[in-house]
């Protein structure tokens, strides 16, 4: 997956990405977000580059200028569904990149990328419920929310979190994504009404 946007690229990781992933993952806030240890030594980084670029399913999110590595998003199989035509969206952003757009930026390449390219009818999320972060990006997008899987897994740390469920079908997305041209070309709405059409937030 190859992807460009106004700022960003999303592309395969390379070994070369080992500093920027090690710089994001051993933060221990980021970490406990995402669900993983965080990373004690670039060789950690390293290794779960080398897994990324095996499997083949999470990528790089890179800024175009600095060129540097800031977050890794993912589409991958899902146990839950295990029909073809099914993907689970994963992403990461490197905490000192919030709360700028970047996420929600990528985020929209791979939905239209899943739904358009890979030809999927229905794109899941799952995140445990202290990951907030998560949750705003996912409030842009008309994601519906499927309910609270409880206990769904125990942290590096040793505690339970459940686990908050969403999904979006293919035809959601295109209808999402046509209200937004439709806005743009006709100013019909600005950004905050576009926003509380579909209970999100405009920053």
């Amino acid at each position: 997956m190859k992807l460009e946007t106004k700022r960003l690229l999303i592309r395969p990781f390379k070994m070369s990405d080992d500093i920027d992933l090690y710089e994001m993952c051993k933060d221990p806030d980021t970490a406990f977000d995402a669900g993983w240890s965080p990373h004690e030594s670039i060789h950690t980084s390293r290794n779960v580059i080398m897994n990324y670029m095996y499997a083949d399913e999470t990528h790089a999110i890179m800024l175009k200028k600095p060129k540097k590595v800031i977050g890794t998003i993912s589409l991958y199989k899902n146990n839950l569904r295990r029909d073809y035509t099914v993907r689970e969206l994963g992403f990461c952003l490197n905490k000192s990149y919030r709360n700028q757009g970047f996420m929600k930026e990528a985020v929209y390449a791979v939905l239209e990328y899943g739904f358009k390219e890979l030809g999927l009818d229905l794109i899941m999320v799952c995140h445990h419920d202290k990951n907030i972060a998560c949750k705003k990006v996912l409030e842009y997008f008309p994601f519906m929310y499927e309910g609270t899987l409880r206990m769904y897994r125990r942290m590096y740390d040793g505690n339970m979190v459940d686990a908050m469920m969403y999904s979006m079908k293919k035809e959601e997305f295109w209808r999402y994504k046509n209200e937004i041209l439709y806005c743009s070309i006709f100013d019909y709405c600005n950004i905050s009404t576009f926003c509380s059409l579909y209970k999100c937030t405009s920053v």
